[in-house]
C-alpha cells in the first residue's frame, strides 16, 4: 500500500500534474489507478474533496463477471457468483461498497456516487496480470473456458458502461 500522510496526497499531485502536462502538450493524458481497494476518492474530481485521477481498476466486476460465467468461488470470489450480484455490480460500479467481505473479514470499499462519477472512469476487464498471476498454473481464461464462455465474458465487459480494458494478447487467445 502506498503510505502517505502529506496534506496534498502523492497520487492527488500525479493526477494534478498530469492534467498540467495534457494542457501543455495539447492533447489528453491519462492516469490510471491500479487498486482493489474500492475507494471512489482516488476518481473524484478534487473541487469534490477527490485526487482526480482519471480511472481505476474495478476488480469487482472482473469478479463479478467471471464467476458468473466460470462457476469459480473460491479464495477473492467467494462473495461473487449469483447473476444478482452480476447485476448490481454492473449497475453500480462496486459490489463492496461498505459491505462485508467474507475473504477479507471485514467490510469493504465505499459508495460509489455514479450520479456524479462518471462510468467511464472504471475500468473493466476480463482478466489482468493479478487474475492471470494469482492462478496456481498461471493460465488464461482462453485456456480453462469455453469459447461461448469467453464470449459472453467479452460481451459484458464491451457492453458495460465502464471503460473496457484488454490484456496483452487476449484479443486472440494468447496462451502465455
Amino acid at each position: 500500500a502506498l503510505v502517505d500522510t502529506t496534506a496534498v496526497h502523492v497520487l492527488e499531485e500525479l493526477a494534478n500534474a498530469t492534467r498540467w502536462l495534457s494542457g501543455q502538450l495539447g492533447r489528453p493524458l491519462s492516469l490510471i489507478a491500479e487498486t482493489d481497494r474500492n475507494d471512489p476518492r482516488l476518481i473524484t474530481r478534487p473541487s469534490h474533496g477527490g485526487y482526480g485521477i482519471t480511472a481505476q481498476w474495478n476488480d469487482d466486476i472482473h469478479h463479478a463477471i467471471h464467476t458468473a460465467v466460470s462457476g469459480e468461488r473460491q479464495g477473492y470470489y467467494a462473495d461473487f457468483g449469483s447473476l444478482a450480484t452480476l447485476a448490481y455490480t454492473l449497475r453500480n460500479g462496486y459490489f463492496h461498497a461498505g459491505t462485508y467481505s467474507s475473504f477479507r473479514r471485514r467490510r469493504h470499499g465505499r459508495a460509489l456516487d455514479t450520479s456524479a462519477i462518471p462510468a467511464t472512469r472504471l475500468l473493466a476487464y476480463t482478466c489482468t496480470h493479478d487474475q492471470v498471476g494469482n492462478r496456481a498454473l498461471g493460465d488464461r481464461p482462453s485456456q480453462y473456458l469455453t469459447g461461448g464462455q469467453l464470449a459472453i465474458k467479452a460481451a459484458l465487459t464491451l457492453g458495460s458502461p465502464y471503460t473496457a480494458m484488454l490484456f496483452m494478447g487476449e484479443e486472440w487467445g494468447a496462451s502465455s
